[in-house]
């Protein structure tokens, strides 16, 4: 029934819920849930868990809960007079209100570590962490993985698994869809090939890996980039056959997996730990940024370009930034202003103490004529975060200087836009690598939110011309563990938007997406054949929420107009006027069978002799099915004899009577 209309004309004119053949989309499994996509592809930032639910992928960094980001810093190794050892700790950095120290941090366990991932590997709800460890003089074969537990992280790792040294990124994501998630890790030394373990029940395991043939790499990334669908997997090749200026690959997923015929290459320097990816430019497209560290193998050779590949119709087109051997980048909006800023670590080894670079964005695009500068020790390292909760995202650089044993790495405190030496804080790290190397935010801008858009719903309506989409309801679950309610620090929320249309693919003529309120009814301007809904994963990184299962109720009108019953009958005291307005084209123009059209409608009571007793509707009405009760009383109150009645319906295309018998 049309509310609206219904509202406006002051009718007590009811749908039917007994007659309403009433339907249901329903998506609270994997196998439906993987027939939407995401930005940046499925798999990627959201992805649907073994069990059947659509969450966030490795952007919660609250790791104990408690309403603030924490800092994971990884060290290689630690500085003595006589040697670099390789055998250390890594340290994460608790975070609150009066922002990190020494005394609140706790350590881990890592043989010559480059590089972790934080994410929950086995879907029990608590952030996990994995650790790629190169090891000592680059030969230790196995990696970490430490699981986040009620009581924390332990000391030492809680599992171990095989994998050739590390000297880059650890990249996570579902690549196959199974539920579980998938571990890129780029090989230093020991293979030719890097790979990407498939994540399962069991684990990770080397017998259960994609090889890819790289060669001596860096760092890596996991996206769709091409928007096919299919996640794609691209490798940063520091050096082949003895020179750095080489090509760096991307692998193209695809319905049969990866192969070397589907395979790009992109030119690179020496190039870094960390790259990024981002819509730099707005058009919609992913583009690359890559930090470019040596002219020489043995990285002691500066090289003073970075590149950053634009993503166009007709392939990749590159240009070039000023930075001095940088390992590193990562990319957010620093100043608010609606363009993505670049940040660049930077280590030149023939004189340590150096700079590090903010690139600012803007409508040209990037420029030393937009550039800061801040001063770092060996910058191996960048993560961007709000760590105080002040609404900017502030910037650590994990510094390598490895010359002393007194390192620090620095946390530069966003002040509205502004960052300067005169706003940070040191932090005791030894020689600190790449770190957690995964920006926090939405690939495409790094915004706040994550959206799934579902595949499009078909109500088939048959010979039906339309469809009426009456309520939403879905369910999801928090992932937090902290104090509840949640705290005032953490914003977290699931918000659904829907949108109706009558053409594939969905065009101009669909409807913007409207927001809708969970439980609630569907608005009644939405009536296509056809449905669609987007979840959007709001949060600031320290919790999470998992979509478990989304309820679309609907109905199609009924194709004939007439009364459908009368009950009781006869009556004494009320009785009930079951009537319909139907869709076929004999009941309303033939021009609007794309979309319902109200219907001039008339019901009313007459005596025997033709007397009109009690009009009980006069006014335009949406076809559907109807609801009126009668009180034995006229058009002025009072109430009627005993005897026969005659009820009419009318239509522009219909006359309907019925007898009524009332008693008293």
């Amino acid at each position: 029934m049309n509310i609206f209309l219904t509202a406006i004309l002051g009718l007590t004119c009811n749908p039917l819920s007994g007659a309403v053949k009433y339907s249901h989309w329903v998506e609270d499994s994997r196998a439906e849930f993987l027939t939407g996509t995401a930005e940046g592809g499925l798999g990627t930032d959201l992805y649907v868990t073994a069990d059947g639910s659509v969450m966030p992928v490795g952007n919660d960094w609250d790791l104990n809960d408690d309403g603030y980001i924490d800092l994971v810093l990884i060290n290689e190794w630690k500085h003595t007079d006589t040697s670099f050892e390789h055998n250390t700790f890594s340290y994460i950095y608790w975070g609150n209100p009066s922002g990190f120290s020494e005394l609140d941090r706790d350590s881990f366990y890592t043989v010559g570590a480059e590089a972790a991932a934080l994410a929950d590997i086995n879907n029990d709800g608590y952030i996990d962490l994995i650790v790629a460890n190169t090891g000592i003089d680059v030969t230790y074969d196995y990696s970490y993985i430490y699981w986040g537990k009620p009581e924390g992280f332990s000391m030492f790792p809680d599992d171990s698994f095989f994998a050739y040294p590390n000297h880059g990124s650890i990249s996570v994501a579902d690549v196959n869809g199974d539920g579980y998630l998938d571990a890129l890790f780029s090989s230093w030394s020991g293979s030719q090939y890097s790979y990407l373990y498939w994540g399962s029940e069991e684990g990770y395991d080397f017998n259960n890996v994609q090889p890819f043939l790289t060669g001596q790499t860096h760092g890596n990334y996991i996206c769709d980039l091409n928007n096919d669908g299919y996640l794609d997997v691209l490798f940063i090749v520091y050096s082949k056959e003895g020179h750095t200026d080489t090509w760096s690959y991307i692998f193209y997923g695809s319905p049969a997996g990866f192969s070397e015929n589907q395979r790009d290459s992109v030119f690179t320097y020496g190039g870094g730990d960390d790259i990024s990816i981002a819509d730099l430019n707005g058009d919609g497209l992913l583009d690359i940024v890559i930090p470019n560290h040596s002219i020489e193998p043995d990285g002691h050779s500066t090289y003073l370009w970075s590149y950053i590949y634009y993503q166009s119709d007709s392939g990749f087109l590159r240009d070039s930034v000023f930075t001095v051997a940088s390992w590193s980048s990562s990319v957010a909006d620093l100043n608010d202003d609606g363009f993505l800023d670049i940040v660049f670590s930077c280590f030149p080894y023939d004189f340590y103490y150096g700079s590090s670079f903010i690139y600012w964005g803007g409508p040209s695009g990037y420029s030393t004529e937009k550039l800061s500068v801040l001063p770092t020790e060996g910058g191996s390292a960048v993560m961007l975060a709000d760590y105080n909760n002040d609404g900017y995202v502030d910037i650590c650089f994990g510094n390598q200087y490895p010359n002393s044993s007194e390192m620090h790495s620095f946390l530069y405190w966003n002040s509205s836009g502004t960052l300067s030496g005169n706003n940070l804080d040191s932090l005791k790290a030894y020689g600190v690598d790449a770190s957690i190397t995964k920006d926090l935010g939405n690939i495409f801008d790094r915004k706040n939110y994550f959206e799934y858009i579902s595949s499009i719903f078909d109500s088939r309506p048959g010979h039906f011309l339309y469809v009426y989409w009456d309520s939403i309801s879905w369910a999801c679950d928090t992932i937090w563990h902290g104090e509840l309610p949640l705290p005032t620090s953490v914003n977290l929320s699931l918000e659904i938007y829907i949108r109706t249309g009558n053409s594939l693919p969905p065009d101009t003529t669909w409807t913007e997406w409207i927001k809708v309120a969970n439980n609630s009814p569907i608005p009644g301007n939405l009536h296509g054949r056809f449905i669609q809904y987007k979840a959007k994963f709001i949060s600031d990184f320290k919790a999470s929420i998992a979509l478990k299962k989304i309820v679309i109720t609907y109905h199609q009108p009924p194709v004939e107009s007439g009364i459908s019953s009368i009950s009781p009958n006869p009556f004494k005291n009320v009785t009930r006027v079951d009537f319909t307005i139907g869709s076929s084209p004999r009941s309303i123009p033939r021009l609007f069978v794309n979309c319902p059209q109200p219907v001039y409608t008339e019901l009313a009571i007459f005596d025997v002799r033709g007397r009109l007793i009690k009009n009980l509707l006069e006014g335009f009405l949406l076809p559907d099915y109807y609801t009126l009760y009668w009180d034995g009383k006229d058009n002025f109150g009072k109430e009627i004899g005993s005897g026969v009645y005659i009820l009419i319906y009318k239509t522009p295309n219909l006359i309907q009577t019925r007898r009524l018998l009332h008693f008293r």
